[in-house]
């Protein structure tokens, strides 16, 4: 079991190969399956910062280039939290919201996918977990927010049904 397997990738959006199958990201894809198939991790780290230069690139209307068909993904978070976002006066605690934003949506996405719902389904313990790590004071700020199972996202969002509670719903073969 490996104690620390780190993905870095462009403002960390796995909803590129969510959303859109047909730009699926088999670079991350992979990552994850080797993590949780092969070094059978309990804890996959979804972490953004502050700060982040896609999220403020996204905030605006400019076109940026190539780089804009990441940050459409990031727009949709602010377009599904657009009233939450316009009650906040100061662009960068507005800024700072998004990318808290974000990163939850990201772990939504890292529990959509086929590996870790596989995971659960097989009774693999493993979270996913929701973190920003703050460039100003080099600190690790944990969102409070945790999915250990596939009860923990929508069910639309399901790809296995949920584990019964322990000792209940399974009846053992006789």
């Amino acid at each position: 079991m490996a104690d620390v397997l780190v993905l870095r990738c462009f403002y960390f959006l796995p909803v590129c190969f969510i959303c859109f199958p047909h730009l699926q990201d088999f670079n991350v894809l992979s990552v994850i399956e080797y993590a949780v198939k092969v070094l059978k991790v309990r804890h996959i780290l979804v972490v953004g910062h502050d700060n982040c230069g896609g999220v403020k690139a996204s905030m605006g209307d400019e076109r940026v280039g190539l780089v804009d068909n990441w940050l459409t993904h990031i727009r949709d978070v602010r377009r599904r939290h657009a009233v939450q976002l316009a009650t906040i006066d100061d662009f960068d605690a507005r800024m700072d919201r998004l990318v808290q934003l974000n990163v939850l949506e990201q772990v939504h996405n890292v529990c959509s996918t086929t590996t870790v719902q596989a995971a659960w389904n097989e009774g693999q313990p493993l979270s996913v977990h929701g973190w920003i790590y703050r460039l100003s004071d080099g600190l690790i700020r944990d969102l409070g927010f945790r999915v250990d199972g596939p009860e923990g996202i929508d069910a639309v969002y399901r790809t296995v049904a949920p584990r019964p509670p322990a000792g209940k719903g399974v009846v053992p073969e006789v």
